[in-house]
């Protein structure tokens, strides 16, 4: 996989980012062997099926928006295809904010119970990072893996593997959560 540029940017003391927002990762990649149109639809679907709202700004320009309930956080992807030589450069950015609602709930949870909001907000941020980090790694898998048979690993017991892109499964699940893709 080539990569022309990553970068993350994180929101701290000092910076003139708003309070609400929490980071914003960026990485552009160069993809071979695939259509623009089909680029932005594979896109489209990988991040549908991961619980995403599409919103398209262009043809070749995507919107999607996701709420993290449990932490309150809305993450929002960014996505352009564009032609760059031969082949394509996806552009993605990854971005996390904390809704006007959700930032009222933690003043006042800041208030009321200082270090344990504190220590929870630490612990929700590192797994939100961690889990941000997860979600651009997967989407790139399996933007660089479509078109190719995925390697036969054999699945843990009582395990079953989407034959779409791999991922390891418990054996009553009906479709894959990482590509949506419908179990035999």
């Amino acid at each position: 996989m080539e990569s022309i540029c990553s970068k993350s940017s994180h929101a701290g003391a000092g910076e003139s980012l708003p309070i609400q927002h929490l980071f914003t990762k960026r990485e552009q990649r160069i993809i071979a062997g695939q259509s623009k149109e089909q680029l932005i639809e594979r896109s489209a679907a990988y991040w549908r099926n991961n619980g995403y709202r599409i919103d398209f700004l262009g043809p070749f320009l995507m919107h999607a928006e996701h709420l993290e309930s449990h932490l309150g956080l809305r993450q929002a992807v960014d996505l352009s295809v564009n032609d760059y030589g031969q082949d394509i450069a996806v552009d993605l950015g990854l971005s996390a904010t904390i809704g006007d609602a959700e930032t009222a709930i933690g003043v006042v949870g800041v208030v009321v119970l200082p270090l344990a909001a504190v220590a929870v907000g630490a612990l929700s941020y590192m797994g939100y990072d961690e889990r941000a980090n997860r979600a651009i790694y997967n989407y790139w898998v399996f933007i660089y893996n479509l078109g190719k048979a995925p390697a036969p690993v054999p699945a843990s017991p009582g395990k079953v593997r989407c034959a779409n892109c791999g991922t390891e499964l418990e054996s009553d699940s009906r479709f894959c959560r990482n590509c949506g893709a419908k179990l035999a």
